[in-house]
């Protein structure tokens, strides 16, 4: 990989493109100063017929020409011979353009955007107030888009998103959204949930309190501590009373009915189930008025009555519709 001995727009053509990672465009490359548009396209051409880069039949970015590297090593030797500096700065060129041409469809490539930016800050820290709340945006965007498929790659964003708040409430949001999906490591999402109470608490954001309360409240049922999950859902409770209805309300409401029937508390339960479901048809929350649905069935059905066997059939058919894989589970 002696790159040393390839034409200097070459050169300048593969380091740039070595930042952008295994796959790049060639308008990425044109942006990244690599040369002219028309430069680029006869620089990539002789890189492919030497066998040092190779064209990908079906472009991952739509109206871009993709390449990736024939060997790791051209990447990585690419890569080497940039300074610091210039690393950090056409990292955040990457993420520009790909923000840029994204467009509209920027939160599908948000983890790739969240990726070259995070790089860029760890190159070369900075100040810039503007520019980190882009960042955080970002962050918690790939988080958001990971979660559901990969828990250690969406908490390893939320965490990142947390050391880059800059406001109580931007560190509680990144704080609670690690909270929700690392129960696997139920001491750290504790731990996590109880800043995430203080920060908002300091933000004084009374409903964003409620829902890490209501969370923790959750964890602790799966610590079998069914006192303390009792505690907190009850202050939650206390703090969405009297509040305009919202999704989160809705999402308190139906887990304090879900561990009030799950205590055989039914009758309890039941009017925390009641109250829930109303709440989310009213702003329209399907997740929550199936959770709602569930703990009204359970209750119903503790307290004797088979009518509760119809709310099961509901809340099977909404979370197979939706492809609620975990609903349907509970519901089965």
């Amino acid at each position: 990989a002696r790159l040393d001995l390839l034409e200097p727009d070459h050169r300048v053509l593969l380091q740039a493109a070595s930042v952008i990672g295994k796959v790049f465009w060639a308008g990425a490359l044109t942006f990244l100063g690599a040369g002219t548009a028309e430069g680029v396209r006869a620089a990539v051409r002789s890189l492919v017929s030497r066998e040092l880069i190779r064209s990908v039949r079906r472009s991952s970015m739509k109206g871009q020409d993709e390449f990736t590297f024939a060997h790791v090593l051209i990447r990585d030797v690419a890569y080497g011979q940039l300074t610091r500096v210039e690393r950090a700065r056409l990292h955040l060129e990457v993420a520009r353009w790909v923000e840029a041409t994204s467009g509209e469809r920027v939160i599908e490539v948000a983890e790739l955007v969240a990726h070259h930016h995070l790089r860029a800050l760890e190159l070369q820290p900075i100040d810039d107030e503007q520019r980190l709340a882009q960042v955080y945006r970002f962050v918690m965007l790939a988080g958001e888009r990971v979660k559901a498929l990969d828990v250690e790659r969406g908490t390893f964003f939320f965490t990142k998103a947390a050391e880059l708040a800059r406001s109580p409430q931007d560190r509680g949001s990144a704080l609670l959204a690690y909270g929700k999906i690392a129960s696997g490591h139920v001491d750290e999402a504790v731990e996590a949930l109880e800043e995430a109470v203080a920060a908002f608490r300091e933000a004084e954001l009374p409903l964003q309190e409620a829902d890490a309360l209501s969370t923790r409240a959750t964890l602790e049922w799966y610590r079998g501590d069914a006192v303390t999950s009792d505690r907190f859902d009850g202050i939650a409770g206390a703090l969405v009373e009297g509040l305009e209805p919202s999704d989160i309300v809705a999402r308190v409401l139906a887990g304090r009915a879900a561990h009030l029937q799950l205590r055989g508390r039914g009758e309890e339960g039941l009017e925390m189930a009641d109250r829930a479901i109303a709440v989310a048809k009213l702003v329209g929350s399907t997740e929550h008025y199936v959770r709602g649905l569930s703990a009204r069935a359970n209750a119903l059905l503790q307290l004797g009555d088979p009518s509760g066997e119809e709310d099961l059939r509901e809340t099977l058919r909404i979370s197979l519709d939706r492809n609620e894989t975990r609903a349907a589970l509970v519901a089965y």
